[in-house]
Order: structure tokens, then sequence, then C-alpha cells
């Protein structure tokens, strides 16, 4: 697998490497030409530089600011478990019911959905409440009260990037995790959210490390 990494070096001098160094009058020419020709680009202002990574690259926010909110997801029953290694949580654990928020076919090439995961770790059935927003939304893609049964998994896919905010209420206590647009990249990456008896909340986030390089057009 490649990594992709940026290197750049800058070498002074050696184009005058092989030249033979002038004597007497001439290199007192010689010197001054050097140094006016020294000055001048000393002089160069930075609109003549070509634009660097980060003139060119969007910023979060810019990405955030720019795109279109997202405010739809579709539901179904069950489904196949998407998500990664999540302490505490089966691979092969089935959700009892999935959610996908937004559209997979809108989302940049080489670029994975975030998971997240939901589980209800009380020891026994409860109702607990799901609202997920994009963050630049006025209103929620899910806003769902849910009965989980006893270890029971909600799988919710981010399908595209953005800054979302995924909240659980139960037994009135109300705990929100935002998942940073920063997230979205070639990794696969996953957050796992588990309700406890006491309807306290606890979180961990997990993900590759994969050299991310720009995508081929």
């Amino acid at each position: 697998m490649a990594f992709w990494s940026t290197r750049g070096a800058v070498s002074e001098g050696k184009a005058l490497a092989g030249a033979t160094e002038p004597t007497g009058m001439d290199r007192r020419r010689y010197l001054a030409l050097l140094a006016l020709g020294l000055s001048g680009c000393a002089g160069r202002t930075s609109g003549d530089s070509s634009p660097t990574d980060a003139e060119t690259t969007p910023t979060d926010a810019e990405t955030t600011a720019t795109r279109r909110p997202v405010t739809s997801a579709t539901r179904r029953d069950g489904g196949a478990p998407e998500w990664g290694a999540l302490s505490g949580l089966e691979s092969d654990a089935d959700p009892f019911v999935s959610y996908v928020v937004g559209d997979p076919a809108a989302r940049p090439y080489g670029v994975e959905p975030h998971y997240v995961v939901v589980e209800n770790q009380a020891g026994e059935s409860r109702e607990i409440t799901l609202t997920v927003r994009d963050q630049a939304a006025d209103d929620p893609a899910v806003d769902a009260t849910l009965s989980f049964p006893d270890a029971g998994i909600c799988q919710v896919e981010l399908a595209e990037p953005a800054a979302y905010d995924v909240t659980v209420t139960t037994g009135g206590e109300t705990t929100t995790v935002s998942i940073a647009p920063s997230r979205f990249d070639c990794n696969e990456s996953n957050t796992g959210v588990y309700v406890g008896a006491d309807g306290a909340v606890e979180t961990q986030t997990v993900s590759t490390m994969l050299g991310c390089g720009t995508p081929e057009a």
C-alpha cells in the first residue's frame, strides 16, 4: 500500500557550481550583478508565488459553509454490522435497526463513511431517543424514540462528510457526541455510544491509520 508524503528540498548555489570565478575588474562587476540579482529575489512579493496546498485545500469550515446540509435518512430493521473493532462489541453482532444518513452517492471518491453504534448496556430493555443532526441543518435527519432490547444495537451510517451531532436521551439523561468532518477520509472510523443502566453514556472512537493521499480523478 502506497503512503503519500510531500517532500521539498531547496538547494542553494548549485547553479554556480561549475562556473569560473572572475578576477579583478570582472570580479567586482560580477559581485555587483550578483548582489542586484539577489536583492530582486528578496523583493519578490507573495503574490508572485504559486498557490500552496494550504491556500488551495478547503478547510472544514469552508466545506461546511458551501455544501448542501444533510437532512434525510433511511431506516431499515436489522442490517449487517459494518463497524470495525470497538471495545465490548462483537464484530458479528447484529443491529436491530439501522439508519443511513445522507446519500452514499454524494460521498467523494475514496472517502469512507463514519459509523456510529449505539448499544443499550442497561441489562434490560429500555427506550432511548436518538437524534442525528448535521450542524448546518435546522432539522435533524434522525429523530426517533427506539425500544432497545437488552444489549440491543442501533447502527447509524453517516454517509456524507459533514459535522454531525449525535444525541441520545434516556432516563432524563441527555448526551451529545460531535463528529467532525475530519473523520471522513480513506480510513475506516467508528464511534461507539454505550448507554448504561443509570443513563450514563460512555463513548469510544477508533480509526484505521492509513496515509490518505489525494484521490485520483
